[in-house]
């Protein structure tokens, strides 16, 4: 899959794994925390699922994000 969109920005798993590796975080380390399994992130970060509003709020707050980084999620999540 590629890592941009359409419109030539990144896509959801592509900036989760940015604002994860950016955090220093595994992607078992960031499901831990987040409650949820390893496969689980992977599937996010490859595109093949995306997570509901509870999960993007417990992504959000682990990672650190800023409102403009979880706004840019946000939009990648709904294409």
């Amino acid at each position: 899959m590629s890592r941009e969109n359409h419109r030539g920005k990144l896509g959801f798993g592509s900036l989760l794994r940015h604002f994860r590796r950016r955090s220093g975080l595994t992607q078992e380390a960031l499901g831990d925390l987040i409650e949820i399994s390893k496969p689980v992130i992977s599937h996010y970060e490859c595109g093949f699922r995306l997570p509901g509003r509870a999960t993007m709020g417990r992504i959000r707050n682990v990672l650190g994000l800023t409102p403009e980084e979880y706004v840019s999620l946000m939009d990648a999540a709904n294409g």
